[in-house]
């Protein structure tokens, strides 16, 4: 289902801004829905085919759902969404009828029959329903309505206990120049070992790597200070962060797709032109070294 040998991109497309104003770089808001068409239809055209989604992402699942109900080639597009968490406490009993539910209303959403990956968007709620909740994720793979089933973390801590479920999964976690944590923690090549599908997202730290130091915003003013650092490094090497951030992320071992939000259809293609780029070994292996030290709490967008 996630095999590259046919022509399919590197790149996820991520559809947070399809439903919301989303990321702290976003210029443009959320696009009308001429914009949205334009943006799937070239996404498709590309061979941009994996589609990364969630019930919290506003209308998004609802605008794909209506550009795919008038597409050919629907059936080419393969789509993760995820499991939100539960408005109350559920007992283990009721856990499976909630989870099929909540799928349900997703390919419904989608007007799909079946997902290529239903992630548990919470990682947190492996903790306080452990093996019921994968129980109930597992019965999604059975009942055929889901190719695969995995986990969204955002630590080292989430990553390992996810790999404590039987292989393979789904995995989506953070990555990007400032964050490498998973990377250094060994965790990648422990799961591209299990046969694991990685995906790596906020790859621009939610633009944060786009932004020149003095206008990144006062809730993460600190970052401008690695940024800087970033981008006097960068000048030697007469690139720039947005030129190797994405081929640095699709360079690391054990990383399948690389999941990048866009507003247009031209960023899209920026994006599709820099995941081509090739990265000298060097500046990769000095790019792996510079920002080891930075607190979590600068690299995860939940805590700002």
């Amino acid at each position: 289902m996630f095999d590259n040998s046919d022509g399919l991109s590197r790149l996820c497309l991520g559809t947070a801004q399809l439903g919301m104003d989303y990321g702290i770089a976003n210029q443009l808001g959320r696009p009308d829905d001429a914009q949205c068409h334009r943006l799937l239809s070239g996404a498709l055209e590309r061979g941009v085919l994996c589609w990364d989604t969630a019930g919290s992402y506003g209308d998004a699942e609802g605008r794909i759902g209506e550009f795919l109900t008038n597409c050919h080639h629907r059936d080419q597009v393969k789509i993760v969404s995820k499991l939100g968490n539960p408005p109350t406490d559920l007992p283990d009993t009721g856990l499976r009828q909630w989870v099929t539910q909540e799928i349900d209303q997703t390919l419904c959403r989608l007007g799909v029959e079946k997902l290529a990956g239903w992630l548990i968007h919470d990682a947190r709620m492996v903790n306080r329903y452990g093996a019921a909740l994968w129980d109930a994720m597992n019965a999604q793979v059975e009942r055929g309505v889901t190719h695969r089933i995995g986990v969204s973390v955002y630590d080292e801590q989430e990553f390992q206990h996810a790999l404590g479920h039987p292989p393979p999964l789904a995995i989506q976690l953070p990555l990007n120049l400032f964050d490498q944590r998973a990377q250094h923690a060994g965790l990648l090549q422990e799961s591209a070992d299990r046969n694991d599908t990685v995906f790596a997202r906020s790859t621009l730290l939610q633009g944060v790597l786009s932004m020149r130091p003095m206008d990144v915003p006062d809730k993460v003013r600190p970052l401008a200070v690695p940024l800087q650092q970033l981008q006097t490094m960068l000048d030697h090497w007469d690139t720039t962060p947005m030129d190797v951030a994405l081929p640095f992320v699709l360079g690391v071992d054990g990383v399948d797709f690389a999941v990048v939000g866009v507003e247009s259809l031209e960023q899209l293609d920026d994006n599709l032109d820099r995941a081509s780029r090739s990265m000298p070994a060097d500046l990769r292996a000095e790019l792996s070294r510079a920002f080891a030290d930075l607190p979590v709490e600068l690299l995860e967008p939940r805590r700002w």
